[in-house]
């Protein structure tokens, strides 16, 4: 996804690693890494392994908005914003990987199933 991921009901499901320039108003799982190079917009982002939201040569990029999860943590340049909603966070344990990002709904996770809206922490 090399130019972006964008829209409010785009849901975005990977067995593997995601990379793509930017998230806005979408929601991105992923069982491996994601990779964004420049940024994450009122998002719902939840990787198993780690998030990177960034560009190359120690560029760093913003998360504004939304919600991001990551079971082996997170980098960015910057996160929250004055003029965006909240935006939470949080990484987990590598030694203590969930089997799921999270559920979408209250209530029972599928053995293969991966979303991202309940994955942040309450504030």
């Amino acid at each position: 996804m090399a130019k972006g991921i964008n829209g409010r009901n785009t849901r975005i499901v990977a067995l593997g690693d995601v990379e793509t320039r930017f998230v806005q108003h979408s929601s991105v799982a992923a069982r491996g890494h994601i990779i964004v190079t420049s940024h994450l917009v009122n998002a719902q982002v939840c990787a198993g392994g780690r998030l990177v939201v960034g560009g190359e040569a120690g560029e760093r990029g913003s998360i504004a908005g939304g919600r991001a999860w990551a079971s082996a943590g997170i980098e960015a340049g910057q996160a929250g914003s004055a003029t965006a909603e909240a935006t939470l966070w949080a990484s987990a344990p590598p030694q203590r990987p969930r089997r799921n990002c999270a559920s979408s709904t209250r209530g029972s996770n599928s053995a293969g199933r991966i979303s991202c809206a309940s994955s942040a922490p309450s504030a």
